[in-house]
This record gives structure tokens, sequence and C-alpha cells, in this order.
């Protein structure tokens, strides 16, 4: 144990090389475009048909909280085993 290993290939990867630089934040070209798109999306849908995605928001609270205690559990599982380790 402590031992590093290290990799022996040689890659002309850049790490960031697909990245935009623009007003000064470092953003990646495919990935923050169709983020940003679906965000704005979201917003402008919920905006636009208030009762229906009060609804949709309703019922998906309903549904998501049904698993709350399972997911509790799990995380609280997964972190006592992380910090055993």
């Amino acid at each position: 144990m402590g031992d590093i290993a290290k990799d022996d290939y040689q890659t002309d990867y850049v790490v960031g090389q697909d990245n935009i630089a623009k007003f000064g934040f470092d953003i990646h070209n495919v990935v923050f475009p169709v983020t940003a798109l679906l965000i704005i999306l979201f917003v402008v849908g919920t905006l636009i048909f208030p009762t229906a995605s009060g609804e949709l928001l309703a019922s998906a609270k309903t549904v998501l909280s049904q698993f709350s205690t399972g997911a509790f559990c799990s995380a609280q599982t997964f972190s006592f085993f992380s910090v055993s380790l």
C-alpha cells in the first residue's frame, strides 16, 4: 500500500481541450448549451403553464416522498461503510 501505479500509455488529449472561454468562464461547448436550454425550457414552461406544472410537480413530490426513507437509509449505510474503511 502506498505505491502509486503509473499508466504507461500516451495520449494527445488535453484536459479542457473542448472548452470555450467566454466572459471569464470556461465552459464545455456541448454540455453547457444543452443544460442551459433544458433549464430555460423548464422555467419558461413553468411560467406559461402554472396550473399544469403545479399538478406535475405535486405528483412528483408525492412519488418521491415515498422513496425518502429508503434513500435516507441507503445514504446512511453508504456513509457508515465509507467511514469504517
